[in-house]
């Protein structure tokens, strides 16, 4: 009996063994289970491009100006919990684009702040990547490799928290934008100027040529500019003026040096060099910018001159071949023409009409240049502006009416200004009846403590006088001007009869020069505001 007894209670222990190793066992696998599902093992990323086959790719080659450049990214919660995360692009060479799409909270140039992905979803979506270069770029940044990282806060379904970040590497190759059919370089030259002039003393021709190149498109950073220039045979002499490098080397007229910009003159033959010179590593990126140079040649009053002048620029861009761009052009020698001094007021600013018609000021700003295209020409420059009218044309007839324009301020760039006048010239702003304004030397430069000096009008002044005088250098001078509109005549039905108020200005005539007059347009608008401001060369 007692062994019965003993016998029954050994095998109840080794049931209870046994289910106590088993039980243990299920429980060593739960947790092992629960601790491994964090984010890492239960979040899957992926971002990928799609090839023209349709086959995932993590690089790909696209024109630098593409706007078709898509992006896959794929994020999914396996299991069990949740996600909530955001994508970040580090070291890239595009941008997301701003759009709205389903998933997503929030997207930035550089994020994309993503809704909360539970267990069991998948959030898969396409972007646009638009490209993202600065004025001054790696070359590196044209063929890298960029990151794209997942990073966020994962939590299971026992709220046990767990931060993430994953990286996929993806590669946009950005390639030059021209087909062969396209038109590349742009290239625009004019005669400015062809007249005999009084130089100390002695009565010379001189022809000068305006030019402008750049890229059609916007595209790879320009490494080098060749100009050639071709003109009759006998100048006396040949110069070259920049007004300013800007698709090359991002440099303004008075910024040049014979590093980033030589010339070489043979027989009739000038051959213009402008570089692009790699600082620290980088090199300078303008889109959609411009070079611009005056050639002039004097020649003997009496030579005969005929033909054309031949303009050639060859733009070698920075991508991997080195790849040159060509254009050639031919301007033919006519008509005398007399821009030796270019001067114009630059109005491109559209005006809304609202404070006009409650009759309050409206301010805007224009730009006054004048550009002196050889040195010594004329001692002393004048020009009168600020006249200005209503303006509207209806069937042919021309509508005006005389309108208030009143200038509050100027500015005027010290190291620009110098450059042109040198030690011993000056710029003299009046009142037309002669009062003087203000007066600029380089004594007054010197004692200014910013790069800027600015001229304040007395109240109401409508119409200036601006002289130059006895400046010693080719150069621009710009006069950055804050003006205002005073309506305070007009009614409201009469106003809304015109939509554009013209300034007028006049270049005196002087010994050397001829007068002309110039005017500028203001666009009035009814229904909006738009603000464009540009300096224009020719």
């Amino acid at each position: 009996m007692k062994e019965t007894v003993l016998k029954r209670i050994l095998k109840v222990l080794i049931v209870v063994c046994i289910l106590l190793v088993y039980l243990s066992l299920m429980m060593s696998d739960i947790v092992t289970y629960a601790s491994s599902d964090t984010g890492e093992e239960n979040v899957i990323f992926e971002a990928y491009f799609e090839n023209e086959n349709g086959e995932r790719v993590s690089q790909i080659e696209k024109s630098i100006n593409s706007e078709d450049i898509r992006l896959h990214i794929k994020v999914e919660v396996k299991n069990e919990g949740y996600l909530n995360g955001q994508l970040e692009l580090r070291n890239a060479n595009f941008k997301f684009k701003q759009e709205e799409i389903e998933g997503v909270n929030e997207i930035t140039d550089n994020t994309i702040a993503l809704k909360q992905i539970n267990a069991g979803e998948t959030l898969d979506i396409q972007v646009g990547l638009e490209v993202n270069l600065q004025e001054e770029v790696d070359l590196a940044n044209f063929n890298q490799e960029n990151s794209i990282v997942l990073t966020g806060s994962y939590k299971n379904a026992m709220q046990k928290e767990s931060s993430i970040e994953k990286e996929n590497k993806i590669k946009v190759a950005l390639t030059a934008p021209y087909s062969e059919e396209e038109e590349k370089v742009k290239l625009d030259t004019r005669i400015i100027t062809n007249k005999i002039y009084n130089i100390n003393g002695e009565n010379k021709r001189i022809i000068q040529i305006a030019i402008i190149s750049g890229l059609e498109k916007e595209g790879y950073p320009i490494g080098q500019t060749k100009i050639n220039v071709q003109a009759p045979e006998g100048a006396e002499e040949v110069t070259v003026q920049e007004r300013g490098t800007q698709a090359t080397n991002g440099k303004d007229e008075w910024e040049n040096d014979v590093e980033s910009l030589k010339s070489e003159q043979n027989e009739n033959e000038l051959n213009i060099e402008i570089n692009n010179i790699q600082k620290d590593g980088k090199i300078y990126y303008g889109e959609g910018k411009q070079d611009k140079i005056i050639v002039t040649y004097v020649y003997a009053e009496n030579m005969q001159l005929a033909g054309e002048i031949k303009t050639k620029a060859s733009i070698q861009i920075y991508d991997e071949y080195g790849t040159i761009l060509e254009k050639e052009v031919a301007n033919a020698i006519t008509e005398e023409s007399d821009e030796i001094i270019g001067y114009q007021i630059t109005n491109e600013q559209n005006i809304y009409k609202g404070k006009m018609y409650a009759k309050e000021e409206q301010e805007y700003k224009s730009i006054t240049s004048i550009d002196i295209r050889y040195p010594g020409i004329e001692q002393n420059i004048k020009l009168n502006e600020g006249y200005a009218v209503y303006r509207q044309e209806v069937e042919g007839e021309v509508h005006e009416e005389e309108s208030k324009l009143v200038y509050k301020t100027s500015l005027i760039n010290k190291e620009e200004l110098l450059k042109v006048i040198g030690d011993n010239g000056e710029l003299v702003i009046k009142k037309t009846d002669g009062t003087e304004i203000s007066k600029i030397n380089k004594e007054k430069i010197d004692t200014e403590e910013t790069d800027w000096i600015k001229v304040t009008y007395p109240e109401n002044q409508s119409e200036i006088m601006i002289e130059i005088n006895n400046a010693q250098n080719t150069g621009t001078i710009n006069l950055l001007n804050q003006k205002a509109i005073k309506q305070e005549i007009l009614d409201r039905n009469t106003l809304k009869m015109y939509s554009n108020i013209v300034v007028k200005g006049t270049l005196q005539q002087t010994g050397n020069i001829n007068g002309r007059d110039i005017e500028s347009n203001i666009s009035l608008q009814d229904t909006q505001t738009k603000a464009k401001l540009d300096l224009y060369f020719i």
